[in-house]
This record gives structure tokens, C-alpha cells and sequence, in this order.
């Protein structure tokens, strides 16, 4: 955590080509993975839920940074509840609304998912401004979604619980034991965790307690492995899925070509242009914005930047990105965003699975994503509320083999990079609190005539 690296990762990327109305409106807050600023889709997450039987319950309870995402992107979908300890454009903190909702996450009789979100809120500190979609027609009510312990014959037949954190704490790891350790032993329950890095050796599993690693494959294959066991159920109506994020958030803003660049042959330059940088403030009042400046300043370790996605189209381009190399090597691409040129990347990669774990190519709608990273107070000065054009160029030599030809680019992301929780306030720092809030009531009530 301590330094700022550029790995070769899993990159899990929503369909660009398929989802362009959708991610070029706003922005949005995604799950970071344990590589530098590769980051998944709340939305692909959601999407991936959507097949589950009629009746089956999802609850998504998420206390990372920028969470409300998935209750904003959840809103008006059968079967679904979901909770965030604050809005899609806030950060968290460690210690409040996570604290309280992970010791509610337990099998009890009574429970339900208010009142896991009810804990949440009652323990909230900071700038925590929790959000639910309780109140949506469609949705499922919190307090519909039940805790109780499984049975034959009660509401919860059996459950099916994911740990997610793309960048664990050691809060986090406690915090995923506590909810391992609450439904221990519970008949028909399975809890898997997708948190952290990968298995030196082992690509598919976890390190330190997490079964899988923190990657887009990896929580793609942890999400198939519990619906087929719910599929496979006596009673699929009265199974439940339980997605419970943790940690950290990344806040992206993406716009896709329209459907792709026109195709770029090495030594020539393509162009998106006039592409809405993040917008720190609405531009009228109650309007949409993406994030606030003090968000990433006040994160040390934030690597913040801009992703080119290029889609392996018709799955011709079979890659293993453990295979030891990277696909495109240093100086094969530039990126010019305004004024501004980059030509160091790194490489990130959309794997959804397909006929083989782990390679990039052998399913339609994959690719390689090139992460150009940009110090940061560049990018506070110059990429935050303007419009402008981003061109590439493809600079593969002709001795790049494979590399030698004309790409498409299929979408610019704008990232923010992976952000942690807040700190938790210390016992001066919350009497602190305390006392402006009580000043606040006071006043409130003075005003108010009483």
C-alpha cells in the first residue's frame, strides 16, 4: 500500500460497445481490484445478478467510498435492497457506518436488512451521508429482506453471502471474519471473500485469508459459483444473495467512442473529442457532478489518471496475461488529453471468463486496457470541469509482430484512482463533533421558536 506501483492486472470493464448511453451520462463510483487503478463497474455487478430466479433476494450492503452507486444504479430492480454508509460522490469512514452494519450482519431471528442499515447509520461519523433504496417502486424493502437463520420451512431456505474488498485494511479482514464467523455453521449457507492480492503460483486464489483475489475474473467467478448453487436449489424463490463491500472506492467517469474510434494504423493518431472531464461542482442547482477536489487531496496514495479500453473484437486475439510479458510494450501508444501528452501506461485487461480462465481474447467484448498515469496536481488543475479532446496515437514499430495493426478504441476512462476510507476520528476529534452537533440542534431549535 505504501508505494504507488504500475502492475499488469485483471481489468474488468462493462461493455462498452453495449453500454454507451449508460456510462457516458455521470460518473460513477466503481470497486477498485488489488491492481493500480483497475477498477469494475457497480454496474457489471448488478447486470450479473439479473438472471438469478424470480424471487430470490439480493441485498448489497456497501460501506466502501462512493457506495451509493449501487444503491442509485439499484434503484427500481425486482427482488433488490441496497445500503451504503454514503453517497456515490463521498468518501466513508473507517470505524462508522461499516462498523455498525458489519456487527448487524448476522443470522438472527428479527433481523433483516434495515436493521443492518439502521446500524450502520446510528454509527456513522464524518462526511458518512448513508443511502438506501427503500422507497423506489420496484425495489424490495430493507426490512423484506430477512436475517433470520436458514430452515426448511422459514423464509431464508439457504444463503449465499460475498465478502468483496479491492484493497483490504486489516479492519477489512476483521471485519470479513466477523461476518464469516456470525453465519458459521448455519445449514445451507456459503460465505465466500474476494478481497487483496493473488496467490503467487495459484492465479485463482487468494492471499491472506481471501479466497479469491481481488479482480474482475476473479469476482465474476465467485459470483457464478453461488448462483449455480442457487439455481440448483429445491426452492431457488426463497434463496438470498448477499453482496457486503468494504474498503476502498474509485470514482470514474467514462466516454465511449461513438461506437468505436475509427480504426488507428500504427503511425497514425485517432481523436474522441470534447470529452467532459470530472466536474467537481453541479452546474445548477440540485445538478449532476462526479467529485470533490478535497477527496483526492486529502488521499496520499490515490494514483489518478486516464484508461483507453482497446476491445479484442470476435475473440481473434487469445492472450494470457500471466503468460509473462505485457501485450503492448513501452512506447507502442501516446496519450494527448488537451494540451497534455503521456506515454507511459501500464496494462489492465477485461476478462469475463469465457472457455478459459485467464485469457484475454477467447470471449467476445474483451481486450486490454492501458492506464496512463498522471500526477496529481496536473490533474487537479486541468482535468476537472472542461471539456476536451483526447487523441491517441498507435506507434507500434513494424517489428511489433502481432502488435502491427490497425486498433480501435473502444472508450476513455477518467479515474480517480483507488481511494481509501476516512480515518477514524480520534475521542477528542468525535467531542468535537459532538459538541457541533449539539450547537446545531440548539440553534435549530432557537430558530425554530422552541
Amino acid at each position: 500500500m505504501g508505494t504507488r506501483r504500475f502492475q499488469t492486472g485483471i481489468y474488468l470493464l462493462s461493455a462498452v460497445i453495449a453500454t454507451q448511453a449508460r456510462l457516458a451520462t455521470a460518473g460513477n463510483g466503481d470497486l477498485p481490484t488489488s491492481r493500480d487503478n483497475y477498477s469494475i463497474p457497480a454496474a457489471d455487478v448488478l447486470d450479473n445478478l439479473a438472471d438469478l430466479p424470480a424471487g430470490c433476494k439480493r441485498l448489497i450492503i456497501a460501506t466502501q467510498c462512493f457506495g451509493g452507486t449501487f444503491v442509485r444504479l439499484a434503484r427500481g430492480k425486482a427482488d433488490t435492497a441496497a445500503a451504503s454508509g454514503s453517497d456515490d460522490k463521498t468518501k466513508t469512514t473507517t470505524g462508522g457506518y461499516d462498523k455498525g452494519a458489519t456487527d448487524q450482519t448476522k443470522p438472527e431471528s428479527g433481523n433483516n436488512g434495515k436493521k443492518v442499515h439502521d446500524s450502520g447509520d446510528a454509527s456513522k461519523t464524518g462526511r458518512e451521508n448513508p443511502q438506501s433504496t427503500d422507497g423506489t417502486a420496484g425495489n424490495t424493502p430493507l426490512q423484506d429482506v430477512s436475517l433470520e437463520p436458514t430452515s426448511d420451512s422459514g423464509a431464508v431456505y439457504s444463503r449465499h453471502i460475498l465478502i468483496y474488498a479491492g484493497r483490504p485494511e486489516p479492519t477489512d479482514k476483521a471485519d470479513r471474519d466477523k461476518i464469516k464467523n456470525a453465519f458459521q455453521g448455519q445449514a445451507r449457507t456459503t460465505v465466500l471473500s474476494v478481497g487483496g492480492g493473488r496467490r503467487p503460483g495459484s492465479p485463482s486464489q487468494g492471499t491472506d485469508g481471501w479466497d479469491r483475489p481481488a479482480d474482475g475474473v476473479d469476482l465474476i467467478k465467485a459470483m457464478e459459483e453461488l448462483k449455480a448453487q442457487i439455481m440448483s436449489s429445491a426452492h431457488p424463490e426463497r434463496e438470498q444473495f448477499i453482496f457486503y463491500v468494504m474498503d476502498h472506492g474509485v470514482e470514474v467517469r467514462n466516454t465511449p467512442a461513438t461506437p468505436n474510434s475509427p480504426p488507428t494504423s500504427p503511425g497514425q493518431r485517432g481523436v474522441i473529442p470534447g470529452v467532459q472531464m470530472f466536474r467537481s461542482t453541479p452546474t445548477a442547482p440540485d445538478g449532476e457532478y462526479d467529485i470533490e477536489k478535497i477527496n483526492l487531496i486529502e488521499d496520499t496514495e490515490n494514483v489518478p489518471g486516464f484508461n483507453l479500453f482497446i476491445p479484442f473484437t470476435d475473440a481473434t486475439y487469445a492472450y494470457d496475461p500471466f503468460g509473462g510479458s505485457s501485450f503492448f510494450q513501452p512506447g507502442d501508444w501516446s496519450l494527448q488529453v488537451g494540451s497534455h501528452s503521456f506515454a507511459s501506461f501500464s496494462e489492465g485487461y477485461r476478462d469475463l471468463g469465457g472457455a478459459g480462465d485467464y485469457v484475454v481474447g477467447d470471449s467476445a467484448d474483451e481486450g486490454i486496457s492501458l492506464f496512463f498515469p498522471v500526477p496529481e496536481s496536473l490533474f487537479l488543475n486541468e482535468f476537472f470541469d472542461t471539456t476536451l479532446d483526447v487523441s491517441f496515437d498507435n506507434l507500434v514499430p513494424v517489428t511489433g509482430g502481432p502488435r502491427f495493426r490497425e486498433w480501435l478504441v473502444g472508450s476513455v476512462t477518467q479515474t480517480s484512482g483507488a481511494m481509501a476510507q476516512l480515518p477514524e476520528p480520534t475521542s477528542a476529534m468525535l467531542l468535537l463533533i459532538g459538541a457541533c452537533r449539539l450547537i446545531r440542534r440548539r440553534r435549530g431549535h432557537r430558530n425554530g421558536g422552541d
